[in-house]
């Protein structure tokens, strides 16, 4: 099967998928880290190129990081495809709003890498996106910091976790917040909310016998109403992107359903507000993608966890991953491979 026959998913990491030195081969010659340094603060530029774990673990640098890194990854992948070279002028938006072949691609990000699956689809502007993404960095470590937590459940039974949050809400005070806030794959959905909900929500969960859950290190619970207020906020910077055609189908964490060229900016800018307190719905995009036959999953960027995530919603599916820039002849290699 050639690159031309294929129907391929481009997957993109969210917060969390992060590492030290992350990005530093690209970092000082890659076209989309030198807008970055055109648009940034200097300050937040430097602290993403000198990738130090600690810094990089904190939301408003965290976020600018992992959009950069896989949004550099993703301009290289393109670029060995379609041999552009921007010394004859193209720009880089040129390069990722130009088709892979006669079969759109699609593209699912998860949570932040939403962003970056409408800037690499060509629906957001690259100098646009970076400024959206470091605004949103900043806006929702305000709106958490200090307010809770995220656990993730492995394996779960969706009623029996559904009838357990119901059951701490009502054993806890009314402004507490518990919610699903992911549905990653069958194999794991994430719970987010204030702290006292969720020692609650724990211990319930050892009361049923509800086997694993594992306390995830962020800054606080994201993807529930304790960030609607900073959705609010963050609608103002929203209406004020240019959104545009594009020829990719880019899949929303909202509803599993894709931006389509007849939403008006206006509903874009409501999906996107809702985007930042809603769950992530990334179980159901990649099982709307498989619907509508695509059969290849490229992961670009940090980390293998979107990947291992498909794996367990579909094991009939091609899964690779592009996480160096020394991945990209490979795996170009394999996606033209007869096999």
């Amino acid at each position: 099967m050639s690159l031309a026959d294929r129907k391929i998913v481009f997957l993109f990491p969210g917060q969390g998928a992060q590492y030290e030195n992350m990005g530093s081969e690209l970092i000082e010659n890659n076209p989309v880290y030198a807008a970055a340094k055109e648009v940034l603060s200097e300050e937040v530029f430097e602290v993403i190129r000198e990738g130090k774990k600690e810094a990089l673990e904190k939301t408003k640098y965290c976020q600018p990081a992992i959009f950069l890194n896989s949004l550099a990854l993703y301009f290289e992948f393109k670029k060995a495809i379609t041999g552009y070279d921007m010394a004859d002028g193209t720009d880089v938006d040129a390069v990722f709003k130009s088709p892979l072949s006669d079969v759109p691609a699609a593209m699912i990000g998860l949570s932040l890498g939403e962003y970056t699956a409408l800037c690499a689809g060509g629906k957001i502007s690259l100098s646009q996106a970076i400024e959206l993404v470091n605004t949103r960095g900043n806006i929702m470590s305000k709106g958490v910091q200090g307010k809770g937590a995220m656990i993730a459940v492995m394996r779960p039974n969706l009623d029996l976790l559904k009838d357990i949050i119901e059951e701490t809400v009502k054993n806890v005070d009314s402004d507490e917040v518990i919610a699903i806030c992911n549905y990653n794959s069958p194999q794991q959905v994430v719970v987010g909310g204030t702290f006292k909900a969720l020692d609650e929500f724990e211990r319930l969960c050892v009361e049923k016998g509800v086997k694993k859950i594992v306390r995830i290190n962020v800054e606080g619970p994201f993807h529930t109403e304790v960030l609607k207020e900073s959705a609010e906020e963050f609608e103002n910077f929203l209406k004020n992107v240019e959104y545009l055609p594009s020829d990719f189908r880019i899949y929303s964490n909202v509803d599993g359903n894709v931006y389509g060229d007849e939403m008006n900016n206006a509903q874009i800018v409501q999906k996107l507000k809702r985007q930042m307190f809603s769950p992530v719905r990334f179980q159901d995009c990649v099982q709307e993608a498989i619907k509508c036959g695509y059969d290849t999953f490229v992961e670009i960027g940090a980390g293998k966890t979107l990947s291992s995530f498909v794996k367990k919603i579909d094991k009939t599916v091609e899964v690779l991953n592009v996480e160096k820039l020394e991945d990209v002849e490979c795996v170009l290699a394999k996606l033209n491979s007869q096999a």
